[in-house]
C-alpha cells in the first residue's frame, strides 16, 4: 500500500479503483461543453475497464469524442472512512451490435421514468484513486 505522504491519504492502484467503482452505481461526469464545464450526476456499470452509461439524445451527446472526467466515491461519515476513484477518458457512443447486446445485459437500468435508449461508453486513458481509511480506535 502507497501513502501520499503528503496527505496521509492511501493512494490506490488501478486494480482497486476499478474494483471500487464497480460496487458504486452512481457517480459524476463531467464534459466542457459549448466551452463551458458541464456535471452530470449518472448512474453507471463497469465493464472491461470502462465506465458505461444510459442515456438520452441532449446534452452529454455533445461530448461524445472528447475529453470527460469521471469520479465516484464513498463515505462512512460516522468511520470517518471514504474514497475516491477518477477516470479521465473520451466518450463514445456503443454502437457495435455485439457491444450493444453486452451492455444491456449491464447491470443499468433509468432511475427515471424517461426513456434512455442510448449507451455510452467511457474508455479510460488515466484512472487514480485515494481512500481515506477508518482509524484506529483505542
Amino acid at each position: 500500500m502507497d501513502t501520499d505522504p503528503r496527505t496521509g491519504l492511501e493512494v490506490l492502484d488501478e486494480d482497486t479503483c476499478w474494483e471500487l467503482l464497480a460496487k458504486e452505481p452512481i457517480g459524476r461526469l463531467v464534459a466542457i461543453i459549448d466551452g463551458r464545464i458541464e456535471l452530470f450526476p449518472i448512474n453507471y456499470a463497469v465493464d472491461d475497464r470502462a465506465v458505461f452509461v444510459r442515456t438520452a439524445p441532449g446534452t452529454k451527446l455533445a461530448a461524445l469524442g472528447g475529453e470527460v472526467v469521471f469520479e465516484a466515491d464513498d463515505a462512512s461519515w460516522m468511520m470517518r472512512s471514504g474514497w475516491s476513484v477518477i477516470v479521465w477518458g473520451r466518450l463514445a457512443a456503443v454502437t457495435d451490435t455485439d457491444e450493444l447486446a453486452r451492455a444491456h445485459e449491464l447491470p443499468l437500468r433509468p432511475w427515471s421514468d424517461t426513456a434512455k435508449p442510448l449507451f455510452l461508453r467511457l474508455d479510460a486513458e488515466r484512472i487514480t484513486g485515494r481512500r481515506i481509511p477508518p482509524p484506529e480506535f483505542d
